[in-house]
């Protein structure tokens, strides 16, 4: 606890353990170190964390949650995912407490997520709490944080990667609710608890951030 306090009124470090933390242990306590031979992914960018949540959707992830290990979480108390007549669920993981009436495919849907009819959520994670809205609002390549809105013909991750080989991974806060007819384009940031007044424009270009007006 004492080097992390340290660490924490220190303004010039990234408050990092590997980067700035680890290291002055290492120059000046004894640090014993162990051989960890199973899975770790570090996740300390966007990219990293997206990459390691997609992986678990492939047939053969190198992690899988399906096995002997016990999985310690929160117990949310919520019904199984249901899933709509027309909705459609193609290599994901559906969490409790989750509605599709849409499409979801190559995601992953924390507790309580709604995709409602005629939605499509494609390759993105996507917190708890969140609704895609209906009439053909489309989230591809997205991370979306918990209580996010997405309103009705809205296309979160609109276009091409702008980089060949890049991730382009649009990034919505927490509590951040889209106004309909609103398309978002690849490598966006909307940061945490922006609403329709925040929206200058529907249509917001690649690599823009959002913030408060």
């Amino acid at each position: 606890m004492g080097h992390l306090m340290e660490d924490t009124a220190e303004p010039s470090t990234t408050h990092d353990f590997g980067h700035d933390i680890l290291p002055k242990m290492v120059n000046r306590d004894k640090v014993v170190a162990y051989k960890f031979n199973g899975y770790w992914q570090g996740i300390g960018t966007v990219e990293a964390y997206y990459q390691s949540n997609m992986e678990l959707t492939r047939a053969l992830p190198s992690f899988s949650l399906d096995s002997r290990w016990p999985i310690f979480t929160r117990d949310n108390d919520l019904p199984p995912p249901r899933l709509s007549q027309q909705g459609k669920i193609k290599n994901s993981l559906i969490s409790p407490g989750c509605v599709v009436k849409g499409e979801v495919e190559n995601s992953i849907l924390s507790p309580g997520v709604r995709v409602e009819a005629q939605a499509i959520v494609r390759n993105s994670v996507v917190m708890a709490n969140t609704c895609v809205g209906e009439e053909h609002s489309v989230v591809d390549r997205c991370i979306l944080d918990e209580e996010v809105n997405i309103g009705k013909f809205c296309y979160i991750g609109l276009g091409t990667s702008l980089v060949p080989g890049d991730w382009d991974i649009t990034v919505l806060g927490r509590g951040v609710t889209v106004p309909h007819s609103t398309a978002i384009g690849r490598n966006c940031k909307v940061l945490s608890n922006i609403g329709p007044a925040d929206f200058v424009t529907h249509a917001i270009p690649p690599g823009t951030m959002v913030s408060p007006r």
